[in-house]
């Protein structure tokens, strides 16, 4: 079994930092509407995952990867690493480059967090 939990500001945001899809909209938008357009999608992604094999999928992802090239933090438990983003490997651990020596961090879990956050 697996368990997936996404979170999505529909009408309001809870922190500064953060945004909802009512301001990208002058739509009225509601949950049902937005969780059938998602379950929509992810149903298109799996079913060309397992026709076309994870390759495809994987470029289209990387295609899409908003933060590659750019400085991310992603904090483990209490500690926060920090690197230029080099998008995902073909098992969906993040990599990030420490800049100061060139080497490779591989990030298998944790919370990618925000500048103001850190």
């Amino acid at each position: 079994d697996v368990v997936i939990g996404i979170g999505v500001n529909v009408a309001s945001s809870p922190l500064d930092i953060s945004t909802c899809l009512k301001s990208f909209s002058n739509d009225d938008l509601s949950c049902e509407d937005i969780l059938e357009e998602f379950l929509r999608k992810f149903a298109d992604i799996y079913n060309d995952w397992k026709s076309q094999g994870i390759e495809r999928s994987y470029n289209k992802y990387c295609d899409y990867h908003l933060s590659n090239k750019e400085v991310t933090s992603v904090k483990i438990g209490s500690k926060i690493i920090s690197g230029r983003c080099e998008g995902i490997d073909t098992y969906g651990n993040l990599r990030l480059i420490d800049e100061r020596d060139n080497t490779v961090r591989v990030i298998t879990s944790g919370e990618v967090i925000l500048a103001q956050q850190v």
